[in-house]
């Protein structure tokens, strides 16, 4: 298996304003190490579409793997979703199976699913989801150029079940990492 190259980009204002510290990119780039990938690059950006976007394309280059994390959720400033449609040149849809999902988990919570909340469930046209186990905001992933974009949530927890739980076995079943 050829070696293979990743890079992290995290998002979100609060850490760019030092309010949250970015614990996700360390352990994001251990866990990779573990699995035989080298992280070759951190980038960290604001909630801004087009910063995010640039963050992207410098991400890509000379990788394998792009792992962002962060912005995946129902508020206004969860923005990293129109920023990847925005860069893969692809229409943000609305997947069925996660609106439902959604609304049963709101409704076995006891809320109400807004269509704010309804945000969680577009994605890039051709993205795959990964399920989120221990929270609600899904994450997915998209291919192009022989590179993996791989979006997790930023809250670190659900982010490291996420990786640990969807995208690693992705990444397995793909040759894309040693076991």
């Amino acid at each position: 298996m050829p070696y293979r190259k990743a890079s992290i980009i995290s998002t979100g204002t609060e850490l760019i304003q030092g309010r949250t510290v970015d614990t996700n990119s360390a352990w994001i780039s251990s866990t990779l190490r573990e699995y035989g990938i080298e992280t070759v690059r951190h980038i960290t950006v604001g909630d801004n579409i087009e910063d995010i976007i640039e963050a992207f394309k410098t991400a890509s280059r000379n990788v394998d793997i792009v792992i962002v994390n962060g912005g995946l959720g129902p508020t206004e400033d969860d923005v990293t979703r129109i920023a990847a449609g925005r860069f893969f040149n692809v229409n943000l849809i609305e997947y069925p199976d996660v609106r439902d999902n959604l609304s049963a988990q709101y409704a076995k919570r006891g809320k109400t699913l807004t269509k704010y909340n309804l945000k969680q469930a577009i994605f890039p046209e051709g993205s795959k989801i990964l399920k989120n186990l221990t929270g609600i905001a899904p994450g997915f992933i998209f291919e192009k150029d022989n590179i993996l974009d791989a979006f997790l949530v930023g809250v670190p927890e659900e982010m490291k079940t996420m990786f640990k739980e969807a995208l690693l076995p992705v990444l397995s079943e793909k040759g894309m990492c040693t076991s």
